[in-house]
């Protein structure tokens, strides 16, 4: 993020009301999605146990491309948000296959449970990654 940019953000937030009503929030999320080009947003239902019954996220506009303004990425592997570890396996093979070219099942069957997973669950995502690269190298 640019620092101009913070410091716009930072004001924002700084003189933004903590409570608003129910108007209020329409409007500010109207405002949310228009200033930041938001295109679809995210309706998450809630357990039954959990108020309100749904929330809302705007969503950043999709990439037509895996690389388009990437500039890195992060993986979840701890179960604080959600059973994330199925994402994460399916992440990581995504990788291996983008970096190597072998994208379709044809060129490679993906992740082998026995010898590959014990290595990419639990521990680092530093280490998943070293290890995966190390793996593959020589496909690269």
């Amino acid at each position: 993020m640019r620092t101009d940019l913070q410091g716009e953000c930072r004001q924002a937030m700084h003189n933004m009301p903590k409570f608003v009503n129910p108007k209020q929030a329409v409007q500010l999320f109207l405002n949310l999605t228009e200033d930041h080009g938001v295109e679809e947003v995210a309706v998450v239902r809630n357990p039954s146990y959990v108020y309100p019954p749904f929330d809302l996220y705007a969503l950043a506009p999709r990439r037509r491309t895996v690389r388009e303004g990437l500039l890195g990425v992060v993986k979840d592997m701890d179960g604080t948000t959600t059973t994330t570890e199925p994402l994460c396996i399916h992440s990581l093979e995504y990788m291996v296959r983008r970096i190597t070219g072998r994208t379709e099942k044809e060129d490679w069957s993906g992740l082998n449970p026995q010898s590959d997973y014990p290595h990419i669950i639990g521990n680092s995502t530093t280490k998943h990654v070293e290890y995966l690269i190390r793996r593959y190298e020589d496909w690269i």
